[in-house]
Formats: C-alpha cells, sequence, structure tokens
C-alpha cells in the first residue's frame, strides 16, 4: 500500500563503515572476495519510512539466472544503510521465496544513521545454483521514524527492480511490498560479500532496455539500456550487436570507461531501417574486457516495436487500478487518480480488487492480472496505463503496473498515453433485455497495420459502479465505502479472444446473462484490442479502447450522507449536519483532526477523507 509520496523524504546523509560480528565462522582469509550490490550513487541518500509504528522489510535478490555463476561459493557478509532508529533490535535473513518464512536467520545490534554498516554472517551461506535469493533485514520503527536508506538520486541511471525490494507490514502482520523505484527514489543502500574459489571472472548483463512502443515510418527509433558488470574482474569493453527482424545483424563498440564490479553503464543507438507493422529487436552483448563471459544466458535481449503510417486521431486510455477493500492506503490512491484524470474525457477507468489481498469482489482474471506487475511482489494501491511500460528517467517497474503517484503524476502518465498512435479502431453496441437479463455486446474493427502476424486479442469486460462494502482506511474500516469502476466479469477469456481478420477488419458478437447480484443499470461494457505475450508482460500495449452502457439507464450515483455533510472551501473544511466524531484523514494516510461539531475548520491545501467509521466523503481544500 506504500504509494510515492508516503515515503518520507530526505535525512541528512552520514558516511562511514563500521562491521560487526559474533560467533562467525570464518572462511580462509585468503579466499577471493568480490561485491554484490544494486547501489549506484549511495553518497546521495534519503532515510526512508512510512508514518506508521510498523514492521520494516528490506531486501535485494540474486535471480537464478545469476545464482547460476555465484554456485558454489559463500555470502559471508552484509553491508546496510541504517536510517533514524526508535528500535536497534533487527535481524538479517535469507529466503528463496518472499511468501514463506526465510531459511535463515541471525539478529543483529543496529546502529542509527549509518551508510554501510557491515554485519558477518555466523554460518556463511553456501550459494546454490538455479535458485532466487532474497537476502533482506527487518526492524522496527515507530511512526516518525525511517530506518531505511536508499538512494536519493540515480544520477541518471534507472532504479534495478532487484535492488530496491521493501515492505511493511499492517495490523494483521501481512507484509506489503513495494518497490523504491515505484515512489522515484533509487536502490537500497545494500551489498554483499561474495567470497570463494570459484567466482565468476568476466559475466556482464543486459538491463533495462527502454524505447518507445511505436514509431512513425521514415523517423528513427533510440533505444537505450544498461550493462552490468556482475564478474570479479574489472572490464573497460564490450561488444553489442542488435537485429531487427530479417534484418542483417549490426554490431557496436559501446564508450565503456572502466566498469568495477557491480557497476552499470549506458548504451545507446539508433535503428533506421523496420517495416511497418510489428518489429521484433534482439540485441546480444559479447567479449567483456576481450574475454568470454562465463555466463551468457543473460546477454541477450528481445522485444518489439510497431511502426506506422498512419493511425486514427482520437485514442481512449485504458486506465486499470489495483485495489482491495483491506488495502487501508487505497481510497487516498481512488481520489487522486480520480483528480489526475479530472479534465480527461478519454480515459476509461477498471480496477481489479487484487495485489493486495482480496475480497468478495475478487475474481479469477483479477489475480491472473497481477503477472502485470512483473513480479511477485504485488501491492496496492498500483495502477498502468494500456498495458505499456511508461516508466523511464530515475526509475523503472519490471512490468507495465506502478504505484498511484500523486494527481500531477497521473496526469502526465494520461498525457502519455494518448499520444500514442492508434493503430486500430473499434466500435461497440450493448444490447441489454431486462426482463431476460440477456446482454448481447457487437463489435466491429479495423486495424491500419497489418497485425495477422501479431498475437492481437479483444477483450470485454463488464465494470460496475455503486457497490456498497467494507474499506479499511488508516486506523479503522467503513461499511458504506461506495466501490466504483470494479471488474466483474470479462466476456472473452482472461487474455482476450483471437481476432480473425478479414483484409484488416473484423467483427464479433459475445452474450452473456447478467446474475441477479449484477446491478445493470450501474454497470458498463469496456472493450479494447491488445498485444498477448505470455512471454513478456511489458508486450501486451492496447491499441483502442471503448466504452458504453450496459443499459440507457446506466448512471454513477453520489453517495446519500446521512446525518452530515463536508465541503472544502479557501483554507477550511466546512461541517454540516448533526456530527458527534469525524476522523479527518490525508491524503498520505496519516490522520490531521478530530472533529467533534458542525462548523469551519481551517486545514492546509490538500485531500481529505473525513470518516465518523460508517460514512465516508473526500474533501478538497484549495
Amino acid at each position: 500500500m506504500i504509494n510515492r509520496k508516503t515515503i518520507l523524504t530526505i535525512i541528512a546523509m552520514c558516511v562511514g563503515m563500521t562491521s560487526m560480528s559474533a560467533g562467525t565462522t570464518a572462511l580462509p582469509s585468503d579466499m577471493p572476495t568480490m561485491q554484490y550490490s544494486y547501489c549506484n550513487n549511495p553518497l546521495d541518500n534519503a532515510n526512508l519510512g512510512v508514518g506508521l509504528n510498523t514492521t520494516y522489510h528490506s531486501c535485494i535478490l540474486i535471480p537464478a539466472v545469476k545464482t547460476k555463476s555465484f554456485a558454489g561459493n559463500y555470502i559471508t557478509e552484509v553491508s546496510i544503510g541504517i536510517g533514524n532508529l526508535s528500535d536497534t533490535n533487527g535481524e538479517l535473513w535469507l529466503s528463496y521465496d518472499l511468501n514463506d518464512d526465510p531459511f535463515y536467520t541471525q539478529p543483529i545490534e543496529l546502529v542509527e544513521d549509518k551508510m554501510a554498516m557491515s554485519y558477518q554472517l555466523e554460518t556463511p551461506h553456501l550459494i546454490e545454483t538455479g535458485k532466487d535469493l532474497y537476502i533482506g533485514w527487518t526492524c522496527h520503527a515507530d511512526w516518525d521514524y525511517s530506518p531505511i536508506k536508499g538512494e536519493s538520486d540515480r544520477s541518471g541511471s534507472v532504479a534495478d527492480p532487484r535492488g530496491d525490494i521493501v515492505g511493511y507490514e499492517d495490523e494483521e502482520g501481512r507484509i506489503n511490498w513495494k518497490h523504491l523505484a515505484d515512489t522515484r527514489f533509487g536502490n537500497l543502500l545494500m551489498s554483499l560479500t561474495i567470497q570463494g574459489d570459484n567466482l565468476p571472472t568476466y559475466d556482464i548483463a543486459i538491463e533495462n532496455v527502454k524505447f518507445d512502443p511505436y514509431v512513425s515510418a521514415g523517423s528513427t527509433l533510440t533505444v537505450t539500456g544498461n550493462v552490468r558488470n556482475y564478474g570479479s574482474k574489472t572490464i573497460d569493453s564490450y561488444m553489442l550487436s542488435y537485429r531487427v527482424g530479417s534484418n542483417p545483424p549490426k554490431t557496436e563498440t559501446p564508450q565503456c570507461w572502466e566498469m568495477n564490479t557491480g557497476n552499470m553503464y549506458g548504451f545507446s543507438f539508433t535503428v533506421d531501417k523496420f517495416v511497418v507493422g510489428p518489429n521484433t529487436l534482439t540485441i546480444t552483448l559479447a567479449n567483456p574486457g576481450g574475454h568470454s563471459d562465463v555466463n551468457p544466458d543473460d546477454n541477450t535481449w528481445s522485444g518489439s516495436f510497431i511502426g506506422y503510417s498512419t493511425s486514427h486521431s482520437s485514442r481512449n486510455v485504458l486506465l486499470e487500478q489495483f485495489s482491495t477493500a483491506f488495502c487501508a492506503q487505497c481510497p487516498a490512491g481512488h481520489d487522486r487518480i480520480e483528480e489526475g484524470i479530472a479534465e480527461f474525457d478519454n480515459v476509461i477507468w477498471v480496477t481489479h480488487h487484487s495485489g493486495y489481498y482480496e475480497d468478495d469482489m475478487t475474481t479469477d482474471d483479477d489475480r491472473a492480472l497481477t503477472w502485470f506487475y512483473g513480479s511477485p511482489q504485488t501491492f496496492a494501491p498500483a495502477i498502468m496505463f494500456d498495458r505499456t511500460n511508461f516508466s523511464s528517467g530515475s526509475y523503472l517497474t519490471e512490468g507495465p503496473v506502478e504505484g498511484v503517484g500523486q494527481s500531477n503524476e497521473i496526469r502526465e502518465l494520461v498525457l502519455k498515453a494518448s499520444s500514442q498512435p492508434s493503430l486500430a479502431r473499434i466500435e461497440v453496441t450493448s444490447n441489454y433485455d431486462e426482463e431476460s437479463r440477456e446482454l448481447v455486446v457487437d463489435m466491429t474493427g479495423a486495424s491500419l497495420v497489418d497485425l495477422s502476424t501479431r498475437n492481437t486479442t479483444v477483450n470485454i469486460y463488464l465494470v460496475e459502479d455503486n457497490i456498497i462494502g467494507l474499506q479499511t482506511i488508516p486506523g479503522s474500516v467503513v461499511s458504506d465505502y461506495v466501490h466504483n469502476n470494479v471488474f466483474r466479469k470479462a466476456l472473452t477469456e482472461t487474455w482476450g479472444d483471437p481476432i480473425y481478420w478479414d483484409n484488416k477488419s473484423f467483427k464479433g458478437q459475445w452474450t452473456y446473462t447478467l446474475p441477479d447480484n449484477f446491478k445493470a443499470e450501474d454497470m458498463r461494457v469496456v472493450a479494447f484490442l491488445a498485444n498477448y505475450n505470455s512471454m513478456d508482460c511489458n508486450d501486451c500495449m492496447v491499441l483502442d479502447s471503448y466504452m458504453v452502457p450496459l443499459t440507457d439507464k446506466s448512471s454513477v450515483a453520489t453517495v446519500d450522507f446521512n446525518s452530515w455533510t463536508a465541503h472544502g472551501s479557501d483554507g477550511s473544511i466546512i461541517i454540516d449536519g448533526e456530527v458527534d466524531s469525524i476522523r479527518v484523514i490525508g491524503i498520505d494516510g496519516v490522520e490531521k483532526g478530530l472533529l467533534s461539531s458542525a462548523g469551519a475548520y481551517p486545514f492546509p491545501a490538500g485531500m481529505y477523507i473525513l470518516t465518523d467509521g460508517k460514512t465516508s466523503v473526500k474533501t478538497i481544500v484549495r
């Protein structure tokens, strides 16, 4: 449930290194060692927290493709960055799966404001091949402490989603995992000492490739990415080759200064020969420092883009949110989304009740769609636009899903999604029979590029508003929260039905009988075309989307508040009616005040949720 702005901000950094150990089983002192870290810029760092009395968990991941390189060697020491503390008791841990208990734990004594506090493992861990390995630490902190240190400035490079994993426990002890990069921070200040006689010498990997998913014919496509040195030897050169479709491969020698173990260096090149329609791009690395790569399994990357010559001008944007009734931060996330899209009339909003546990509205399709996180660490509130990964600049997400940011950030994402060309056009009609409750959906569509070789699918969803139910908010649960935009049913398969093109056109019909608990007048039909690549969640972009009411009586109702109302004014919240006790919750999830009578109350500009435990209302103070 962490979102970008619930992370607290920068505290003064402190440099220095301290080492502590007790009862350690030592390996031979002459055995070679190397460091493993995702942190690029430790001097620019921040102390991080969520403003709650909670237990924190922070870790980095050595993925299976890399444990293959390190198998037979030992993790002997862990170095962590520590912020400000309310409790100096901590624990190191190792795990193969964040959903399971750690297989190794070790109590540690934490020291406040250390950029690199090192702890030797009492039992060095022998790395096994072919397994994901998480190495982390845990501590408890009061609400106004920020115990985790992470990078605050990536210096132009992207954060690595394997090196920025954090979590905090809710009131029921459930861990809400999150990537720091989704909060616009970088990686954790955390590194490992690996020791052994079989350390990989020359080993590089390709990471974080980015380019626009669409490119106009006659222009060039700019491709950027990073290469990381996972070997124990410093390198100053490597070879890069790339191939577009059936074109001959091209080879380049990118600029590369000395790259030490764990360091990353960027590359960039342009592609000027591609076809109108789908194109496959394959990038391969070789010859680190003029030597053979000891682990070439992570030296090749493949993705795709679409070249186009024409597109239709208007484009809807499919906004898919992940939220549940058990997510206390989600109501504030809903409000930020609502504010961020307020000026647009082309946004189609669908909410999947998954990502942070489940509730009565969760469906099998909602569960399956968490695949778009690109990681087993799911969270809420979360959001994606047109199933396209728009993350860039100082952070990168593993899939198209990212945390719900502030309203201005959401607005920028809508603008970015809206600017993409629309390479297909669909139109949808809905015919509903009130007596039989049978719904008939007809669709026609056409493509502006040849998509016959692409796995383009048609998706039809039913979405319902005004579902009254439970919702957790910070510190309590309300019983009459109004859930809108709720995904209820897919009339197609989870990943869409296949399209049978007829000279770049198609048509189809779907029928469904609504169950008694679906309120037809509160429902809409959402349809869209999207690519589906089961091997890559970042290759499933939406090409066009459309929404119609299920009936001509469809509407979005407002909440009927029983005994009191609230609205924002210039610098104040105005309460009218019979009032007993109303809690005022800020957009950061923290309680800002307790109101016990009607009247005007001064509050700073911002968005607030007011609740008496039964009724909740949002208000904005300007």
